[in-house]
């Protein structure tokens, strides 16, 4: 074997300048000669110190997202992610199929998850899970690429980003898809680090289990691939890298298959971006803490990118190159290609690219670390850390991604179960509705009964139609006929100037045919309105009594 040519192709990708990263070898696993100053420093560093600073800072990224982890209630997605979970096979599939194929690997887990428990804590606790283990990759990233003190600034940034504790604390998928986006680019790099013992296959399966994920994580494959490009062409591996990206698109091809099959239907209400919705994204992004950590942020990533602009200049610096430009890429080419498109079809949306999070912090650490003389450094990784702090905590207090709109389904619930009466119907406007209605009915104590659904296609179980979006009409024709008390619940059913549209208004017609309105009760995003045949019956004055939810 050529012993130079692989200590050139390991040197190639293993930034020598820019800190300890990874020693180079060769294919017996002997260490080679390394011209690193940065390895005496690590040397210094014991790798005992890194797993104590990591079990700290992991510790309190477990509090932090533990930290009012049930206080809000499981909103309209969430109720989602609990109810697939729950279907049975067949209509478990049929229900990805036709509508909510995105995050299915997610809902795989969920299924065997919640037979452990269905309450919000416990449903959240799997993305809490997810969330504290990308913490040790995203350190093991950053040493790989730079040095152990840019990794361990970045799983400390992880671990207090609002942003991210906001998704950890929530049921759905985008903490998995974090976590995989670091195992899938921890492996790219170790991969072409250790090109003796390379995993390609655990790769692309972390990549296509990414897409399972969340669809939008195959943006990051691309970014990749972008990097890639800014390496010296005799230490990249095409044919191995080629193999895995044939793998990987016979083995996410049925997405495409079924995207053009939905559509761009679930979608739909996402507005076209503007320069304010991108700033806010950034801000959010950085951690919710203003303008002012945004600014420290962006000074930041002025710095690595000064680096990087120095590895072009500099001799022989090629070797450096590729670690600034694998974050950068991870960070701007899903955003740049989603917003080119949303010009003709609007598909941006912050919360989908969360797993560009840890592109971002990494970039950060490296600015700071990178950062002289060393007492700025210091300033600005303490200005930093104190503002994530303020914005994380200020995320308890306030969303940081309105669900408003979607309703109070808790609130609406319970009061409906607190005055259903035995043979009382229920009708939801928007068909949805019964997902969350039915998540609320499983955790009252004991289970309530009525009202039943009116539009129960397949009885009283959920079965895949419910995930589905029908008109108005259609729905009204399957629905079966009401007793005399019905409820009726809307939402999503304004016109811009916020008057009631003219299908609600078909709706409140077809119900008050024979009877009399006797209640209507108003909440964030949702209102609750109670018809009755009887004309005798008073209409109801009485104050709300919350219902037990477990």
């Amino acid at each position: 074997m050529n012993v130079d040519a692989t200590v050139e192709s390991h040197k190639a990708i293993g930034m020598p300048d820019a800190g300890p990263a990874i020693p180079v070898v060769s294919s017996d696993g002997k260490e080679l000669a390394s011209t690193d100053p940065g390895l005496k420093i690590g040397r210094l560093t014991p790798k005992l110190s890194c797993l104590l600073a990591l079990l700290l800072i992991g510790s309190l990224a477990l509090i932090l997202r533990l930290h009012h982890l049930g206080t809000r209630g499981i909103w309209f997605d969430e109720t989602f992610s609990a109810m697939i979970a729950r279907l049975r096979w067949s209509q478990f599939a049929l229900t990805l199929w036709n509508r909510e194929a995105n995050m299915a690997f997610y809902y795989l887990i969920l299924h065997f998850w919640e037979k452990l428990g269905s309450n919000p804590e416990f449903l959240r606790g799997l993305s809490v899970i997810f969330s504290v283990a990308a913490l040790p990759l995203t350190y093991s990233l950053g040493a790989r690429l730079f040095d152990r003190k840019t990794g361990l600034i970045a799983a400390w940034l992880l671990a207090i980003n609002a942003y991210d504790v906001r998704y950890a604390q929530e049921a759905r998928a985008y903490a998995l898809v974090v976590f995989f986006s670091v195992l899938s680019t921890w492996l790219l790099v170790r991969n072409l680090q250790q090109q003796s013992s390379p995993s390609w296959g655990a790769f692309t399966i972390a990549n296509v289990l990414l897409v399972y994920s969340h669809f939008y994580g195959g943006l990051l494959v691309i970014a990749q691939l972008v990097s890639l490009l800014f390496l010296p062409r005799a230490a990249v591996p095409w044919r191995a890298i080629g193999r895995s990206v044939l793998w990987f698109t016979l083995l996410v091809l049925p997405v495409p298959l079924v995207i053009r099959r939905i559509g761009s239907g679930p979608l739909n209400w996402i507005k076209k971006p503007d320069v304010h919705q991108v700033i806010t994204f950034f801000t959010i992004m950085a951690g919710n803490g203003g303008r002012t950590l945004l600014a420290l942020s962006a000074l930041s990533l002025l710095i690595a990118g000064f680096r990087f602009s120095q590895t072009w200049r500099v001799k022989q610096s090629a070797t450096e190159r590729w670690g600034y430009a694998l974050i950068l890429s991870w960070l701007i080419v899903p955003v740049a290609l989603t917003l080119l498109v949303s010009y003709v079809q609007p598909f941006f949306l912050a919360r989908y690219f969360l797993f560009c999070l840890p592109a971002l912090l990494l970039g950060v650490a490296v600015g700071i670390t990178r950062l002289r003389p060393y007492f700025l450094g210091v300033a600005l990784f303490l200005g930093v850390s104190a503002f994530a702090l303020a914005g994380t905590a200020a995320g308890y207090r306030t969303t940081l991604d309105n669900t408003d709109p979607d309703g109070d389904w808790r609130a609406a619930s319970s009061y409906i179960f607190k005055r259903a009466r035995p043979g009382d119907g229920i009708f939801f406007f928007f068909s949805f509705g019964r997902v969350p209605f039915e998540y609320y009915r499983s955790q009252t104590s004991p289970a309530s009964i009525w009202p039943e659904a009116l539009y129960a296609p397949g009885g009283s179980e959920l079965q895949w139609k419910h995930f589905v979006f029908f008109p108005l009409a259609e729905v009204l024709a399957d629905t079966r006929p009401a007793p005399k008390r019905v409820w009726v619940v809307f939402n999503h059913d304004g016109t811009s100037q916020g008057s009631p549209n003219r299908a609600s208004l078909i709706t409140v017609a077809t119900f008050a045919k024979d009877r009399q309105k006797i209640a209507q009760k108003t909440f964030p995003g949702l209102t609750v309105m109670l018809f009755s045949g009887d004309r005798n019956e008073d209409p109801e004055d009485d104050p709300e009594v919350p219902l037990p939810v477990r």
